[in-house]
């Protein structure tokens, strides 16, 4: 990823996505949904940036198909990490890019 984007269309509906330094502790990403947010820690680069924006995607791809709320947070963050898990491998992910 040569270019940190600033937005993306999960399911045809438009995520916002913002670099920032406010996330709660021990996290890197974070996914608004009602507000189609996804933050992002800023510092993160290469590989970390891609995967936790991935890890951020599944977690809206799972609020707008409706599972969030079926499935609770810890339920919904064993889904996202397996997801995160298995696929990651499947792309390139280099430490320097």
């Amino acid at each position: 990823m040569t270019k940190r984007p600033e937005s993306i269309a999960i399911l045809g509906i438009e995520f916002q996505i913002q670099y920032t330094d406010d996330l709660p502790e021990g996290h890197y990403g974070l996914c608004e949904g009602w507000d189609r947010v996804i933050k992002i820690d800023k510092k993160l680069k290469g590989a970390d940036l891609e995967l936790t924006l991935m890890h951020e995607i599944f977690h809206a791809i799972l609020h707008i198909s409706g599972w969030s709320e079926k499935l609770g947070s810890k339920t919904e963050e064993g889904i996202v990490r397996a997801l995160e898990h298995g696929l990651s491998p499947l792309f390139t992910f280099r430490k320097n890019r």
